[in-house]
This record gives structure tokens, sequence and C-alpha cells, in this order.
């Protein structure tokens, strides 16, 4: 995602001044009503990103949570070892 982010804004960056503000002012208007201030500015990135992005209770989805923030270090490593075994690493 971050490589694709990246790339996105070097595309926009090689474009003339007035096209990058062209769609600067386009994204702006399609920003949500409670993500803006009066000025019509974005008050942060947060705020910008609250419509897409969100949480969600695993314990929705697995009966007891699905424990997702437990053992990470360990079942890292565990997948560092079994890709070192394969070869892939």
């Amino acid at each position: 995602m971050t490589q694709i982010l990246e790339s996105a804004v070097d595309r926009l960056r090689a474009l003339p001044e007035d096209e990058q503000d062209r769609i600067g002012r386009r994204l702006l208007d399609e920003l949500p009503p409670d993500a803006t201030t009066e000025a019509n500015e974005p008050q942060s990135l947060g705020d910008w990103l609250a419509p897409y992005i969100g949480t969600f209770d695993s314990r929705e989805i697995v009966s007891g949570g699905a424990r997702l923030s437990e053992n990470t270090g360990r079942t890292f490593a565990e997948g560092m070892v079994e890709k070192r075994k394969r070869g892939r690493l």
C-alpha cells in the first residue's frame, strides 16, 4: 500500500503546478462535511481518512475474540523460521 501511495505522490509531483492545484481542490470538494472547517480546509489527515478506516471487535467474528495482539513476536519469529526452511528468506 505504501508503494502505491508513494507512486501516486511521485506522479502528482511530476504534474504542472496548476494541475496539482486543480486536483487538490477537487479532493477537498469530495471531503465529507464533518472533516472540514468553516474555511473548507481539512482539520487533520485523521479527519480526512475517518470515513474510510475503522476498527472492529474480533469477538463479533470469533467466540472469545481472536486475540490478535497476543504473541505477535513469537508468531513473527515462527513465520521467519518457516520462510527460511522454505528457502524464501
